[in-house]
């Protein structure tokens, strides 16, 4: 095998590595995982979280638990309101 010399990259010349050299070169450049193939031997790996859970609108704490959850309004009052062309609309109100 050749590889180029010099600025115009017409000249070349023969490659003398040895596959000792070779094998050094390349061992040293590559990560523990890349040469074990075992993810143990991965550095920064993630964090991979638990299985997911059902959600329970009743939960209270724990995985299950929904957070943020809405108040649903218990309390209606109904309003009937009287236009001047003497047309009504009933309007339902929530409160809590």
């Amino acid at each position: 095998m050749k590889v180029p010399v010099g600025n115009s990259g017409n000249e070349t010349q023969p490659l003398a590595l040895t596959v000792g050299q070779i094998k050094t070169f390349v061992n040293s450049s590559l990560s523990n995982v890349a040469k074990s193939g075992s993810y143990n031997d991965l550095l920064n790996r993630p964090t991979i979280p638990a299985a997911q859970v059902n959600s329970d609108w009743n939960a209270s704490s724990g995985v299950s638990q929904i957070l943020n959850k809405p108040t649903i309004p218990t309390n209606t009052r109904s309003l009937l309101i009287t236009f001047e062309d003497g047309t009504t609309e009933t309007i339902t109100v929530y409160t809590t």
